[in-house]
């Protein structure tokens, strides 16, 4: 027995923490699934508030993104006293549903609540069945009124006939009188009674006729809407299309500056190229100036070269005879004279080659900067 006991024990204990741990996931769910009230359920405002008043007054709270009034569509678009404001941010919700609890508007005292935006359909559908019940109460509350009226009449007819009655005596003729009246009497309060059932007739007739036009009314609405809606669509693709345009006339300009900009670009480096062209051509002809003058250098070096050996001979032949001084004299002086003339003549010409390569190179300059 003791263990039986025991095993019970454990699986209730087990049962009451599996139902706690149940429990407390149910509230971490209920938590997690908090809904933002960031909607105001105004009540009880007069007829004569509209929109404007509404967002001038709770706007003072914060910014409001829509501001709804409900209308009664079945009975000549009637207001029905409630309105819906969503504002953006739940805590300017709070202020309002704080402050404007229990206020005056147009001099009656309002009713704030604070809702969730998905919950507006409900209250709405709510709003609505309470006025068509408020409506149908009236009307019965007419009809037994009527009934009432008549019964009262009925009442008062006949006590009047009996209070006749109990003071004459009647006679045969006038039994029959009276009988006649009554069933007179009875004609035409059922013949009222069909008017009135014919005028209720008539009259809910004219309530389904009016709520044909209504419903006519509605369905032109939608049907205007919807072409202002179509139109704001042609508009905005319009402005789309225009935006577009701009766009690709922006990436054309764009375009073509890049391009401007890389054919500058290329027409500076062209500038750049034939400059240093130009660098290179004259390096290259100071390079040939300075191998000219190696040139003319190694050519004198050349001819002092050859005179030194002629004026020792000339030296050694005064020495040796002095007699043949004035004939060796003679044939010296011309021999010098020839070879004197010949190594001008040599010299002569490499400088008028390089006068020739000279011109030719600032021919060359010339032509590179007309270029």
């Amino acid at each position: 027995m003791p263990k039986t006991r025991s095993s019970s024990s454990v699986l209730k204990s087990n049962n009451k923490q599996g139902s706690t741990s149940n429990s407390k996931k149910r509230k971490t769910q209920k938590k997690k699934q908090k809904k933002i009230k960031n909607m105001v359920l105004v009540s009880n405002l007069s007829r004569n508030v509209k929109d404007e008043a509404l967002k001038e007054i709770f706007g003072f709270f914060g910014v409001l993104s829509s501001v709804s009034i409900l209308y009664d569509e079945k009975n000549n678009n009637l207001p029905l006293q409630h309105a819906f404001l969503l504002y953006e941010h739940e805590g300017d919700a709070e202020q309002a549903d704080q402050y404007m609890n229990q206020g005056i508007i147009d001099g009656k005292t309002i009713k704030c609540e604070r809702i969730s935006s998905d919950t507006q359909e409900k209250y709405k559908d709510k709003i609505i069945q309470a006025r068509q019940e408020k409506l149908k109460t009236a009307e019965i509350k007419r009809e037994k009124d009527k009934e009432a009226k008549q019964k009262e009449d009925n009442a008062e007819k006949e006590k009047e006939d009996q209070k006749k009655e109990e003071k004459e005596p009647e006679t045969k003729e006038q039994m029959e009188k009276r009988k006649e009246q009554d069933r007179l009497r009875r004609e035409k309060d059922k013949k009222e009674r069909e008017k009135e059932r014919e005028k209720e007739r008539e009259k809910e007739k004219e309530r389904e006729k009016e709520r044909e036009r209504e419903k006519e009314k509605e369905k032109e609405r939608r049907e205007r809407e919807r072409e202002r809606e179509k139109e704001k669509e042609k508009e905005r693709e319009k402005e789309r299309e225009k935006r577009k345009r701009d766009r690709i006339e922006r990436e054309k300009r764009e375009k073509q500056k890049e391009k401007e900009r890389r054919e500058r670009k290329e027409r500076e480096r062209e500038k750049e190229k034939e400059k240093e062209k130009e660098r290179q051509r004259e390096k290259e002809r100071e390079k040939e100036k300075e191998k000219e003058r190696q040139n003319d250098k190694i050519k004198k070096k050349q001819i002092t070269k050859k005179k030194k050996p002629q004026q020792k001979a000339k030296s050694s032949s005064s020495s040796s005879s002095s007699g043949s001084s004035s004939s060796s004299s003679d044939s010296s002086s011309g021999s010098s004279s020839s070879s004197s003339s010949s190594p001008h003549k040599q010299v002569q010409k490499p400088q008028a080659a390089s006068n020739k390569k000279a011109a030719s190179s600032s021919s060359s300059s010339s032509s590179g900067s007309s270029t």
